[in-house]
């Protein structure tokens, strides 16, 4: 039996064991799944297609004080082109392993973590939520399926430990990181060390981290092999803020980050990639039941890649939205989001404003639905590209996407 198929089988028995109610009392999770249907292939040309995204995300209280974590994800090439009854390549992925020992102290408690894979990072709100039980406040254009975290600005990636105190008499939490990867070109072990801090007031939400990280290599800068070359130093930073509340009449939102900033340059082939530079402002507002989200984005395509709607690099998003919609006892919430974008764009080139419209930018607009069904939510939306049927390709500019989490 292959590596993919045992952990295919480990997580689809830990979704079961969880459904079931396993060591009841102690497990609480997430789990969701979402299916794409397209009407083209990358040519343009009618081509059916039909893509799942789905992920699963427990946590188990092992003890009093111990935690544990696990998540998983998983993403399939298209079922319909492989026919529903054969094989259908699929990327499966563990997103997090932890285990976390919480302590109590005289006016704080302390979280000591051991970790592998993507560690509350900095981008999604997960950390806020844990730490100090907030409601989401993530932008909505930043959704995925690939998991709980969402949209990551700076990742806390690789195998590590942390340390994060949360102090009783204010909600603010601080701690630090230090962990080892390899996200380099030379494929050398990377160690980083981070500093976190994060706050949530009522109308002021912070959640701030910094960090320094440095390959670690066994050869010189002339191929000779040595015990351990340190001879780089890079920075990496990410920050999200939100002025206001849920509740407010208006609000500010705010995401930046950058990753692999040359503080000092060796023998090792990083460079700094401009387009790696996160930036997303949104502006909320709130009236009665209605609001309303404009945002302006420049993300890293591979951000792009793991999000629900936003196909672009560089563009502006206005979504409006009412989440308190009866039809009968039934609660609903309907939106559409209106995107403006542009293919493989930065927030550099808005100063050569008129070649960003020397083709047609991206134009969609996206209305969705969604309902709570059972334990968890039911969502659709019709993503249809406007740009798509102004260039004359009709079958690309449509696609379904359907999609429910739970909670476990």
């Amino acid at each position: 039996m292959n590596r993919r198929k045992t952990l295919f089988i480990i997580y689809a028995l830990s979704a079961v064991l969880a459904h079931r109610g396993f060591a009841a009392g102690f497990f609480s999770g997430y789990t969701g799944i979402k299916a794409d249907v397209g009407f083209a292939d990358a040519s343009g040309a009618f081509d059916m297609q039909l893509k799942l995204q789905s992920f699963f995300a427990g946590q188990f209280t092992l003890a009093g004080n111990l935690i544990a974590r696990a998540e998983f994800s998983m993403r399939t090439d298209d079922i319909i082109d492989n026919t529903i009854f054969n094989k259908t390549p699929a990327d499966f992925k563990i997103d997090e392993l932890s285990l976390i020992y919480r302590k109590q102290f005289l006016d704080s408690v302390n979280f000591f973590s051991v970790f592998a894979g993507t560690y509350e990072p900095i981008g999604s709100d997960l950390f806020l939520r844990r730490q100090f039980g907030i409601e989401a406040i993530s932008s909505k254009i930043t959704e995925s399926w690939l998991g709980l975290s969402g949209s990551i600005v700076c990742p806390l990636f690789g195998i590590g430990i942390s340390d994060i105190v949360r102090f009783s008499g204010a909600p603010v939490a601080t701690g630090g990181y230090l962990y080892v990867n390899r996200e380099n070109p030379d494929n050398n072990f990377v160690l980083n060390a981070d500093v976190r801090f994060a706050c949530a007031y009522q109308y002021f939400i912070l959640d701030t981290a910094a960090g320094i990280n440095s390959p670690m290599k066994n050869k010189n800068g002339a191929g000779e092999d040595v015990i351990l070359l340190v001879d780089s130093l890079y920075a990496h930073a990410g920050i999200t803020l939100l002025v206001g509340n849920n509740y407010t009449p208006a609000s500010f939102f705010m995401q930046a980050g950058v990753y692999d900033l040359p503080l000092k340059q060796g023998s090792d082939t990083f460079s700094f990639d401009i387009e790696s530079i996160y930036l997303l402002a949104e502006f909320r507002t709130r009236i009665s039941s209605y609001r309303t989200m404009f945002a302006v984005f420049s993300l890293p395509a591979d951000t792009v890649k793991e999000l629900l709607f936003i196909r672009d690099t560089l563009g502006c998003n206005l979504t409006i939205c009412n989440p308190s919609v009866y039809i009968g006892a039934q609660r609903f919430e309907f939106g559409i989001h209106n995107t403006l974008s542009f293919t493989d764009k930065t927030y550099i080139d808005v100063k050569d404003f008129a070649d960003l419209f020397a083709s047609v930018p991206t134009i969609t607009a996206s209305p969705y639905a969604a309902v709570k069904i059972g334990l968890g939510e039911f969502r659709t939306m019709l993503q249809v590209r406007i740009s798509e049927l102004i260039n004359d390709s009709p079958a690309a500019a449509f696609e379904c996407n359907f999609g429910y989490k739970m909670q476990l």
